[in-house]
């Protein structure tokens, strides 16, 4: 995807670029990957300044004075809060704005919310330029609260996550110490019972595979969750896994269990950095994932155990055709910075 010469931008980027487990910042994390990732595409036309804000309230506040002062010394044109949306920041969000009133204020809604009535009631007043959201159901929701809403879903580095062969598939499996005759099913996020891991127990009595779950390092790890699926024989990487195309390009098949929908970003990178690699895929209908996505190709939506095991069983017959990588092509980071530089043009146009 080609665009035309826009002018350079000064833009500021808040996100959350500590991690509080290991002391040290790693993208293994979906708004964290998000924040890297549009940080790297912008960078190439425009001024970036990348400021930290955290989750914890007291740290905010404690940091309120250095966030404003950083931001009044940059002057920028855009103001792009990554992590949103929580009511904090959406009061952040109107600080700037009342600081910087001639900056253009955008806020990334990535992760779903269940909006108090009294939140509802404040977003009219604090709402900021644009939203960005993942899926048909957010934006209908902040456009009926009167926001200004842009669709922007999630990006893949198509260059990094790539397809592999059956002989470098086997050879991954040795490296990682994996039974290379045996079919393995993948799924990479936070170790939490919000995410359904344990429905993939269930495949286990029927299907003779090997199960691997890559956790997050960037959030907690539920004890007792990792205890039980270890007795289950579900094999678990707790340790941040830097090459982690790798593991994708190992794996026979990629699932995706979370119901729940504040379960993880409304388009979940690992989906489609799963496709990227040309796996199967086990989903259910999460988020905006269905709004850009349908049900070919070797992708299916799954509505419960049953069906999982059903699909599986599918996929993993000989000469199973998969044309997964072809749908995610129009997602690469790089045609999604281009939109989001595109969408910030507008805003700065129409002052």
């Amino acid at each position: 995807m080609k665009t035309k010469k826009l002018p350079q931008l000064k833009i500021c980027i808040l996100s959350d670029y500590s991690n509080k487990y290991t002391g040290k910042y790693v993208t293994d994390e979906g708004i964290r990957k998000t924040a890297h990732s549009i940080w790297q595409e912008l960078s190439n036309q425009n001024t970036l300044v990348q400021i930290h804000i955290s989750d914890s309230k007291l740290k905010f506040l404690n940091n309120l004075f250095k966030i404003c002062n950083q931001i009044r010394i940059f002057k920028p044109e855009i103001i792009h809060i990554i992590p949103g949306p929580t009511l904090s920041l959406f009061f952040l969000n109107k600080i700037l704005k009342i600081l910087n009133p001639k900056a253009k204020m955008v806020m990334s809604a990535p992760r779903p919310q269940t909006f108090s009535k009294l939140f509802k009631f404040l977003i009219p007043i604090l709402k900021p330029d644009m939203i960005l959201t993942q899926s048909s159901n957010a934006t209908k929701t902040f456009q009926n609260l009167g926001c200004n809403v842009e669709f922007l879903p999630s990006g893949v580095n198509l260059n990094r996550f790539v397809p592999k062969n059956e002989i470098n598939k086997k050879k991954l499996k040795k490296k990682f110490n994996f039974d290379e005759k045996k079919p393995l099913l993948l799924h990479v996020g936070s170790i939490r019972k919000i995410r359904n891991l344990e429905s993939l127990i269930e495949i286990k009595k029927h299907i003779d595979i090997e199960i691997l779950i890559v956790g997050s390092t960037s959030l907690p790890i539920e004890k007792n969750l990792l205890e039980h699926l270890i007795e289950n024989n579900l094999r678990i990487m707790t340790n941040y896994v830097e090459s982690i195309e790798e593991i994708y390009s190992m794996a026979d098949c990629y699932i995706f269990p979370v119901i729940i929908n504040h379960g993880a970003i409304e388009i979940p990178l690992s989906i489609i950095e799963a496709m990227s690699c040309n796996l199967p895929i086990l989903t259910t209908r999460f988020g905006g994932v269905p709004d850009i996505f349908n049900e070919k190709d070797g992708l299916f939506y799954i509505e419960s155990n049953e069906e999982m095991v059903k699909c599986l069983r599918n996929v993993l017959k000989p000469n199973f055709q998969v044309n997964t990588r072809k749908h995610v092509l129009p997602y690469s980071w790089e045609n999604i910075g281009f939109k989001l530089n595109d969408i910030y043009n507008e805003l700065i146009k129409n002052k």
